[in-house]
């Protein structure tokens, strides 16, 4: 895979969530990075596309290891996505498509 086109956005969750999705952040909604609770609102919705679902539905398995950081409490989890989510904040794996 080559990537010869790109857009860094300085923030963890604008970052993530266009990284995920390959939109920008007007686009995905993630335009602040997501840090208290008057943001809870504010997450990377399922109905965005995304890269690891793809990688999924074409057999490939998925993996997020570190922080999730699109949703605040998990709204819109990992699971969606993901297999498996080593989250270090919580310092716990969870296996979301098999629990």
């Amino acid at each position: 895979m080559r990537f010869t086109h790109c857009f860094a956005n300085p923030f963890c969750s604008p970052s993530r969530a266009q990284l995920l999705t390959g939109r920008y952040p007007f686009q995905n909604g993630i335009k602040v990075v997501l840090h208290s609770k008057a943001q809870e609102e504010i997450c990377l919705r399922p109905s965005q596309p995304s890269f690891a679902r793809q990688l999924r539905q074409h057999g490939y398995a998925t993996q997020l290891v570190g922080k999730w950081h699109v949703s605040l409490e998990h709204r819109y989890g990992p699971d969606v996505d993901l297999e498996v989510f080593l989250d270090f904040i919580r310092a716990s794996a969870t296996n979301p498509a098999r629990s």
